[in-house]
């Protein structure tokens, strides 16, 4: 096992000297979560953070202040004005056990909050930045746009078919029925709340084919609208 991070060091010692009789397993419980879950967290860096939530019961449970159990990562931005600074939640999906489409609900998922400097990202057009999340791309199916790896930023705002009508052939995040894909999508027929109406599903990669889904039996998690990749 690699070295500890600072919060997780920080835990196991706050633990060892609580007063009560606590385990990372009765915490765990305690939390609401399965008895492995600060076992994993601490030996196999998932979550690799805990959610803020967590990380505040956990305190109040071992009588610590909360920014003991924070990143090291989250104090590098403690002396700058919030108002420069935006927050966006990354979403390693790959980790979300079968969960993966519902993001926001998947805790488990949550990874590393990516930081971005407030006039930058207002150069990207979104909804909203409470909408937008990150997750990675996994697979060569919307290559060459989309890469393995590559980082893409959602807006979770765009998750309606009124949106899809107003933007066709944009690239959207979805569950289509058998797990989240990052496709194209193309809507058939001018009448978005009938439930005979379909969309096409479509892949970049000429190697996959295109299909199609009855709109009602697809759930868009939002539109694609920046993507980042590592050029190494």
């Amino acid at each position: 096992m690699s070295e500890l991070s600072r919060e997780r060091r920080n835990l196991l010692q706050a633990i060892k000297k609580s007063e009560r009789d606590w385990t990372l397993a009765s915490l765990s419980r305690a939390l609401g979560r399965n008895a492995a879950y600060l076992q994993q967290y601490i030996q196999r860096q998932s979550p690799r953070r805990l959610p803020e939530a967590d990380r505040h019961a956990l305190a109040n449970m071992l009588s610590v202040d909360q920014t003991e159990l924070r990143p090291e990562s989250d104090f590098a931005l403690a002396d700058v004005e919030t108002d420069i600074i935006v927050t966006i939640p990354y979403f390693d999906v790959e980790t979300a056990a079968g969960a993966a489409s519902f993001i926001d609900d998947t805790n488990e998922a949550r990874g590393t909050d990516w930081h971005f400097v407030k006039h930058v990202l207002d150069q990207i057009p979104h909804n909203g930045i409470s909408s937008l999340r990150l997750i990675k791309v996994r697979g060569d199916s919307m290559s060459p746009t989309l890469e393995d790896g590559d980082v893409i930023m959602i807006d979770g705002a765009q998750n309606t078919q009124i949106s899809l009508k107003k933007a066709q052939h944009g690239i959207y995040v979805l569950d289509d029925g058998h797990g989240l894909v990052v496709k194209r999508l193309e809507l058939l027929g001018d009448d978005v709340s009938a439930q005979d109406t379909r969309v096409r599903i479509v892949s970049d990669n000429a190697n996959y084919v295109p299909y199609r889904r009855h709109i009602a039996d697809i759930r868009i998690i939002g539109r694609v609208i920046w993507m980042s990749r590592s050029v190494i």
